[in-house]
């Protein structure tokens, strides 16, 4: 964040008020919880290959907390997340994304090229 132009992915709750404050532009993946659980089994279990951001033989693990959170994150975190924009000094744009659809979309617009698989 020191950087004058830098992107963060994840919600990493401990250094989010931090991150929204400092942004310029939040993209809020807000996913209804079924597409977020079939992506973290797909993660898990339904893929057969890395994601290219993890070490060589990386596997995800799948813990009751991530699923608890999971399925508890839109009912807690979209409020808070709001509250957060709400409060910063110069309060981001937020786009919101409601479904893998409107992220490819949206992602077509920045580049103008045709988005990549968003699993």
């Amino acid at each position: 964040m020191t950087q004058p132009r830098w992107v963060m992915d994840g919600h990493y709750a401990s250094t989010l008020a931090q991150r929204i404050a400092a942004a310029d532009l939040v993209v809020h993946l807000d996913h209804p919880t079924r597409t977020a659980l079939r992506g973290v089994v797909a993660r898990r279990w339904g893929r057969g290959q890395n994601r290219p951001d993890v070490p060589e033989g990386w596997r995800e693990r799948v813990s009751w907390e991530l699923l608890v959170s999971v399925l508890r994150f839109r009912s807690t975190e979209r409020a808070r997340i709001a509250e957060l924009v709400a409060a910063a000094p110069h309060p981001p744009v937020v786009v919101r994304l409601g479904s893998r659809a409107e992220v490819r979309r949206w992602l077509q617009g920045v580049d103008g090229r045709p988005a990549a698989d968003v699993g």
